[in-house]
């Protein structure tokens, strides 16, 4: 088994583990009341799939893993209970502990994104054109119509070097030859 996949099973299983132990402990409060505490994980599941496409990607897969149990566990709740009042009642706390989750995540997503940019300003995070961005940017110059030097700032804008450029610059002049003699031909 891959490395990567190996950790991937930990890590779910380490989610799933914390999120019942942290279940358990936060809504042991809930126990005497009226209200599920399945049905307030489950509203309170959805306020943080809200914040989940401003967070980064770490953050967004680990969130997305434990909203996962939490949701599925909250619909277990409405589907055995099917108590309106119930309900009704867990839905306040369950908004109430989406909001004590989102913020949270907000702000480390915050952090990370500006440490994320200080380190890029200060190049120690350098963001390198993949071989499917340069074939995007050759495409869409073809589309347009560019000539070779509006491509080569393209390349350069992706933050290519000109000695890495050369050889999607022979490609280019290569093609918008070919569609020339095709248009001749025509």
């Amino acid at each position: 088994m891959k490395r990567w996949s190996l950790m991937g099973l930990v890590l779910l299983l380490a989610l799933l583990i914390g999120q019942t132990a942290w279940a358990d402990l936060v809504f042991a409060k809930y126990f005497g009341s009226g209200q599920s505490r399945g049905m307030v994980l489950y509203f309170g599941a959805w306020v943080v799939l809200l914040v989940i496409p401003v967070l980064n990607r770490y953050l967004r897969v680990a969130a997305f893993y434990s909203l996962i149990f939490l949701l599925s566990r909250g619909f277990s709740r409405i589907t055995d209970e099917q108590d309106p009042l119930r309900m009704v009642s867990s839905v306040e706390s369950g908004l109430s502990l989406g909001l004590k989750i989102a913020l949270p995540l907000l702000g480390l997503a915050l952090i990370f994104k500006g440490a994320e940019r200080g380190l890029r300003g200060l190049g120690f995070l350098s963001k390198k054109a993949t071989e499917e961005e340069i074939a995007e940017a050759l495409n869409a110059s073809l589309k347009q119509g560019e000539d070779l030097e509006a491509f080569g700032e393209r390349l350069a804008a992706l933050g290519v070097k000109k000695s890495a450029s050369q050889p999607w610059l022979e490609k280019y002049k290569a093609r918008t030859a070919a569609r020339a003699e095709i248009a001749e031909s025509l």
